[in-house]
């Protein structure tokens, strides 16, 4: 069925592409509402996460290619 594959595709890429709204803080300096260490502590731990993961598969998929 169209619409079990559509929400396939759509669960596979929530989890393969980055959820960029967790760094938005501009509503929260803009009413100058402080913001939680424990979600400061997990954004920043996602963003280090996310970034390398990426950078070990670029490498993996990088290392086996002849770039010279």
């Amino acid at each position: 069925e169209l619409s079990t594959l559509f929400k396939a595709i759509i669960n596979t890429a929530y989890y393969i592409f980055p959820n960029l709204t967790l760094f938005d803080f501009k509503a929260r300096a803009a009413y100058n509402l402080e913001v939680p260490l424990k979600e400061l502590l997990f954004v920043f731990s996602y963003g280090i996460i996310y970034t390398a993961i990426l950078l070990i598969l670029t490498i993996k998929i990088f290392d086996k290619r002849d770039i010279s």
